[in-house]
């Protein structure tokens, strides 16, 4: 299987069938008759009846097992599918609040959606140990452990961060400090956390969105402070053999001081929620959301489970989270201040409540003028240009975080 793209926005079917689910057949299966392998491909079709499991179709194939198997595999996702656990997942926790761009379910790795679900069951816990930091610190670590192996550990999911291909310890803080060495050819990061701090969407969209927020230097390599706190700093720098980039350096070592403003800003998001002011609670959601990211005080799976906490109080709210969109990039170089306009902006255009099926058409059509919008940008010319674009379509700016 090819390799995935970080972001994992790219469509590919990536939830795996398993023994018990019950497969349905779907509208573009009279196609098989034109396949070469024709006749076992309408065998399997007329097997996936909405009766069978995976285990009884594979049984009743007059093949091979492992011929059977690639013969379903081949088509899952595509026009084999299995809509009664789809269904059970997306009951438990929506797909859309769950990915940075809301696409087929059958793109999102499976271990994964189940263990989020059960991140979202067992964040009570959380919010009320918000008042506490020491103990919220601790509940945090238990949340990211079954973020990465299960409710039971047995659901283990590999995020797609380069970094995890090296191994991650499930629920350990990361301390690690950032090793940076000044080289005749630049700065080289050797060892410690790094993130991609790259420009997504191009630097036309990132400019105009800096310059609409007043916060000009947010393209810019610089370092955060909030009441003499560190925040992280971005760093222009090689790591391993690549070219210099932008890398962001979270901030080391990790004190009592960041979990208690970490906390402070969940309680806050907490207590907004629950009063149903709406507006206190997205400002306080966009502040723990930012501190989050910004700590990145795991390994691996940092924004998945930032993002999990964020749309469990959203929906609470207003009855729907957003998808993770880039808001990690932006908290990543975006002051408090504009970093708190963008969010919301993100929660306006991006909540969407209702069925799953009405979201996921509603949010699918968001997503399509979202790139097509920011494709735009990115081919412009000069800024003069890009702001033209984004004044002519005033219905699809604010899905790209433009405006107020």
């Amino acid at each position: 299987m090819a390799e995935d793209f970080y972001l994992m926005s790219d469509p590919r079917v990536r939830f795996d069938a398993r023994p018990d689910d019950i497969l349905v057949a779907g509208p573009e299966a009279s196609r098989a008759a034109t396949e070469a392998n024709a006749g076992d491909v309408r065998r399997l079709y007329e097997l996936c009846d909405g009766t069978r499991t995976f285990a009884a179709v594979l049984a009743a194939l007059d093949l091979e097992i492992d011929d059977a198997r690639a013969l379903v595999d081949e088509r899952f996702g595509t026009t084999l599918f299995a809509p009664h656990a789809v269904i059970e997942l997306e009951r438990r926790i929506p797909s859309s609040e769950i990915v940075r761009f809301p696409g087929s379910p059958y793109e999102i790795v499976r271990n994964y959606w189940g263990n989020m679900a059960a991140v979202r069951e067992r964040l009570g816990a959380l919010f009320d140990l918000a008042d506490r930091p020491a103990d919220a610190l601790l509940e945090l670590c238990r949340l990211h452990r079954v973020a990465l192996l299960g409710a039971d550990e047995t659901s283990e999911y590999l995020p797609a961060s380069p970094v995890a291909k090296k191994g991650i310890e499930a629920g350990a803080l990361f301390h690690r400090a950032t090793r940076i060495e000044d080289t005749p050819t630049g700065a080289v990061i050797t060892e410690g956390p790094r993130v991609n701090a790259a420009l997504l969407g191009e630097v036309r969209y990132w400019a105009l969105l800096a310059e609409e927020l007043g916060d000009a230097e947010a393209l810019e390599a610089r370092s955060q402070e909030e009441a003499g706190l560190a925040w992280g700093r971005v760093v222009i720098a090689r790591a391993r053999d690549e070219q210099p980039k932008p890398w962001f350096v979270p901030p080391r070592p990790l004190t009592p001081a960041h979990g208690a403003r970490l906390f402070e800003a969940l309680a806050r998001a907490r207590d907004a929620a629950r009063a149903k002011n709406a507006d206190e609670a997205v400002r306080a959601l966009a502040d723990f959301h930012q501190k989050f990211v910004r700590l990145h005080p795991f390994q691996a799976g940092n924004q998945s489970l930032a993002m999990n906490i964020v749309n469990s109080l959203l929906a609470e709210l207003g009855g729907a989270g957003i998808p993770h969109l880039t808001l990690d990039h932006f908290a990543l170089r975006f002051d408090p201040g504009a970093y708190a306009r963008l969010f919301a902006r993100a929660v306006q255009s991006w909540s969407v409540p209702g069925t799953p099926v009405a979201r996921f058409r509603a949010l699918t059509e968001r997503k399509q003028r979202y790139f097509t919008l920011v494709g735009r940008l990115s081919a412009t010319a000069d800024d003069q240009a890009a702001r033209a674009i984004v004044a002519g379509a005033p219905a699809d700016a604010p899905l790209a975080l433009f405006g107020d």
